[in-house]
């Protein structure tokens, strides 16, 4: 898949661009806040219909603009031709989006999601390392809601039954401090609840765990490559108060599925596999029925996915977020995002698009030249922002197009 043409109007400080970039890399050269990650942006937006970097899309418009237009034609790894649009109109104050693939509006952004496989890196993302866990956890949720409509519908369940659950449980602080203290109605309500929480709940956590198997294979194949030592070893652990310990039955048959089958066919599968659900399930309701018998109304439901997290370590360091330097940070977070990158390729048999966003701060020579060497072996179309071209300077320049970004204007250099 790679993006033939791509056209912007009145979208952040371009007024109207038509760019036909490379089908393979893309050098955005140019200073500083002339337009080089508004087009990642603007790429990244036809992948997920959100920015990565504004809550309010009103900030998505030229100033003094009541209108906007992303759009892009984009050719499969068959032929197939597929037009993707997106365009705001603001009017009497209110702001409305609309999503249009091949012409026809999309109406449920489940259906849209995975309509171009794309992996985005830029400065922020060692955050997933260093930050807070909703972060690596939406890292999982978005990968899985790309590739998996079964995931996005049940993680789209499990939030909305976790919303009732907690609405419940701060109503019913008002009144009552403990669980034991409600009424047998109310025990009852709470139950039912938590029945559903634990179906949905429990296949997400299987889901995730899976991925992560997934991930940390390709993640710490690439990361060795990065640091030139193959044996400083990457390991992600999936962290979850609803499972029992790392050498339980659950974790022993993650590691036997991982091993046996081709993951891929795994996370498309219809299904989890019910052993792992099962163990899974029995694990989650042991914990929630313990977790019962002295919760604190006012702590809401502390327990279940929506508190998970996965630990990120290497052989030389330890645990990363503790004892990693920027550069071993940086190195983990590529791995992470290039790893993305092929789960999406090889499950949907399509090659991915990758936007890479100042990625070379903090790397040394070595690695920039091993990132470069990697990118140029994957045929698929990349875009990297850069200051200047040095990074490039001993690469085969025959896959490589350079392109100066300056006021909202691209030119071939």
């Amino acid at each position: 898949m790679f993006i033939k043409n791509i056209s912007l109007k009145n979208f952040r400080n371009y007024g109207e661009l038509n760019f036909s970039p490379s089908r393979y890399i893309n050098v955005l050269q140019g200073r500083n806040a002339q337009g080089k990650t508004n087009l990642l942006e603007a790429l990244y937006i036809l992948s997920s219909s959100k920015s990565f970097r504004v809550r309010s899309e009103r900030e998505l418009l030229k100033w003094d603009n009541n209108f906007a237009e992303i759009k892009a034609q984009i050719e499969c790894g068959d032929g197939r031709l597929k037009d993707i649009a997106m365009r705001w109109l603001e009017e009497n104050g209110s702001l409305e989006r609309r999503i249009f693939v091949n012409g026809s509006a999309v109406k449920k952004l489940g259906l849209f999601l995975g309509e171009v496989l794309l992996t985005l890196f830029v400065p922020g993302d060692l955050s997933l390392t260093q930050g807070a866990p909703s972060l690596r956890r939406r890292y999982l949720d978005v990968l899985l809601c790309k590739i998996s409509p079964i995931y996005y519908d049940c993680l789209s369940r499990y939030k909305n039954v976790l919303q009732q659950k907690n609405k419940l449980l701060h109503l019913k602080d008002l009144g009552s401090e403990y669980y034991k203290n409600l009424s047998v109605a109310d025990k009852a309500l709470l139950e039912a609840l938590d029945v559903q929480l634990l179906e949905f709940g429990a296949r997400i956590i299987c889901f995730r765990a899976l991925l992560l198997e997934y991930i940390e294979t390709l993640a710490a194949d690439f990361y060795g490559k990065l640091s030139g030592d193959s044996e400083d070893l990457l390991k992600l652990d999936y962290r979850s108060k609803a499972l029992p310990a790392d050498e339980s039955d659950f974790f022993r048959r993650l590691r036997e599925l991982s091993s046996v089958y081709a993951q891929g066919e795994l996370l498309i599968k219809r299904d989890i596999d019910e052993e792992l659900l099962r163990l899974a399930r029995e694990s989650y309701l042991l914990n929630l029925k313990e977790r019962r018998s002295r919760i604190i109304l006012r702590n809401t439901a502390g327990i279940g996915p929506h508190t998970d997290d996965f630990t990120v370590s290497i052989k030389s360091s330890r645990s990363l977020k503790y004892f990693g330097s920027q550069g071993q940070h940086r190195s983990v977070v590529l791995a992470l995002r290039l790893a993305e990158a092929k789960v999406m390729a090889e499950i949907n048999r399509e090659k991915s698009i990758i936007l890479l966003d100042d990625c070379f701060s903090e790397l040394d020579g070595g690695r920039v030249r091993l990132l470069v060497s990697y990118l140029l072996s994957l045929n698929c179309q990349v875009f990297i922002t850069a200051a200047h071209s040095a990074a490039f300077a001993d690469a085969d320049k025959e896959k490589i197009r350079f392109f100066e970004v300056s006021s909202g204007r691209i030119s071939e250099v």
